[in-house]
């Protein structure tokens, strides 16, 4: 089973900002009111992701990529992760 998602809507230009759009729901020109820049999301800024909200549903979450800007998503709502946070390999 699964999805297709045949119209989409990127929150940003470019990579961190967009996934962090999608990681926490806030639309990027918000961002500063919410506390965030859109490089970095830290466990201690106490920001909900979505993987958190779907652990909550009872859902097993993954992330297997890169998933900047999450700083450290096994304790930001990813079960599993296998990837990289940054560029700085």
């Amino acid at each position: 089973e699964g999805m297709v998602f045949w119209h989409a809507y990127a929150g940003y230009t470019v990579c961190a900002p967009s996934r962090t759009t999608l990681f926490t729901g806030r639309h990027s020109g918000r961002f500063k009111e919410h506390g965030l820049d859109g490089s970095a999301l830290k466990p201690e800024q106490h920001v909900t992701t979505l993987a958190q909200v779907l652990q909550g549903a009872g859902y097993a979450t993954g992330a297997f990529g890169k998933i900047a800007p999450l700083t450290a998503p096994l304790e930001q709502g990813f079960d599993a992760f296998i990837g990289q946070v940054d560029q700085g390999l």
